[in-house]
Formats: C-alpha cells, sequence, structure tokens
C-alpha cells in the first residue's frame, strides 16, 4: 500500500441497488458509503474495501553495473515507485544478453527475491546488455531500459579462435590488401593479430610485424 496515494472523493447517484465503481487502482484500500438520497437524510453504512492485484506498471528503476569482473558482474535496482507496483513485488527477472549479435553464448536469466544479484558464466572482455522486471503475483511487469557493460579483460593467456573469415579483395605488384572477420568475443580477449604466408608450393613461411588496427567484417 503507498501512502501517498490520495484520491478525490467522489460521489455517484444511482436509482439502482448495485452499481460498479471503475477507475480504482489496484491493491488499494478505499471506505464506500451508501445512504438512501430522500427528503430526509437517511443513515449512511459504509465498509472498507480493497482491489485486487495486478502486474506492475513499470519497470524497477535505477539499474546499475556495481562491478564487473572477468566472469562475472554485481547488478542491483530499486523497486518501481509505489504507486505502480500494482501489488506485493515477489521476486525480479534479470536477463543478460551479449551485446555482440554473432555470440554463441547464450543469454543469462534468473530470478531473485531481492534488488541485487550476482551474474556469473560470462565471458572475459564480452559486452553485455542487462535489464530486469519485477513481479507480483499475478504476472510480470514491463522490463527495464538495457545498461550495457563490459566484463574485465582476462589475466591469463588462453587460446583465441582464428578469425573464421579472411578474404583478399585486392592486389598489387608487391601487395595484397586482406580483410577479415574478427573472432568470437568469448574466445578471448584480442589486441592484436600476426599475418603468415608463404609462396604456393613452398613451406617458407614469412610473418608480418604485428599490428593492432585493421580493417574488420562484421
Amino acid at each position: 500500500m503507498c501512502d501517498q496515494q490520495q484520491d478525490v472523493p467522489r460521489t455517484i447517484s444511482v436509482t439502482s441497488p448495485n452499481h460498479v465503481i471503475t477507475g480504482l487502482h489496484p491493491h488499494s484500500r478505499y471506505r464506500v458509503g451508501v445512504a438512501a438520497k430522500t427528503t430526509i437524510a437517511g443513515e449512511r453504512v459504509s465498509q472498507e474495501v480493497q482491489t485486487d492485484q495486478s502486474v506492475p506498471a513499470a519497470p524497477p528503476v535505477y539499474l546499475r553495473v556495481e562491478e564487473a569482473r572477468e566472469s562475472d558482474a554485481s547488478i542491483s535496482w530499486q523497486a518501481p515507485p509505489c504507486l505502480q507496483t500494482n501489488g506485493e513485488i515477489t521476486e525480479y527477472e534479470y536477463e543478460v544478453t551479449p551485446a555482440d549479435r554473432r555470440s554463441v553464448q547464450q543469454k543469462v536469466t534468473d530470478n531473485v527475491r531481492g534488488t541485487r544479484a550476482q551474474v556469473t558464466g560470462l565471458q572475459p572482455y564480452t559486452r553485455y546488455n542487462v535489464k530486469v522486471r519485477a513481479y507480483t503475483r499475478r504476472g510480470p511487469g514491463p522490463w527495464s531500459p538495457e545498461v550495457a557493460f563490459q566484463t574485465a579483460a582476462a589475466q591469463t593467456v588462453t587460446e583465441v579462435q582464428a578469425p573464421p573469415f579472411v578474404r583478399v579483395v585486392s592486389t598489387g605488384a608487391d601487395n595484397a590488401h586482406l580483410v577479415w572477420q574478427s573472432p568470437d568475443s568469448s574466445s578471448g580477449y584480442v589486441d592484436k593479430y600476426k599475418c603468415r604466408y608463404n609462396p604456393v608450393g613452398t613451406q617458407q613461411y614469412q610473418v608480418s610485424a604485428s599490428f593492432q588496427f585493421f580493417i574488420f567484417i562484421h
């Protein structure tokens, strides 16, 4: 129940012995009084009633990522505004998805009762989006706006996948222009590339100097 809820009292005149009152707030207490309208004032009979719960009308607020480590992150939020909870909040659901649509990693989702969570199973140096929604016993409310974050780079060296796609787009008398697709971010942190090449039919490989910037196909 919200203490700040202040509806203006309404008076309705009807001619039948029953009436449906509309426009009430979910999960709210009201006092309803009925009196006969005659030339002589009748005694008023009143009763307190409470409306049923509904799903939240607004998402949780102030969602933030407090700390993002290599494979997990701490997130927190606050409940929806009281007048829009429409009931007792029973739990929250959060969903974390890779920002890179090419990622093969599945989204991480879970339900918690509090307003904090520890998200595990993340990949190092990877961008993610997180959102959260609240539940009453009637069901879930709307999702909050997504918040972006990035996990920390791995402290240990891991085997990184090779670029899944390489193409020669043009050649000159003494050069060739290459482009490639960067490997999936879940394979690890990539800060530079090396290119190895050799004349056809030989094993005389040469390695180009390390470089950090090139043309990436996404």
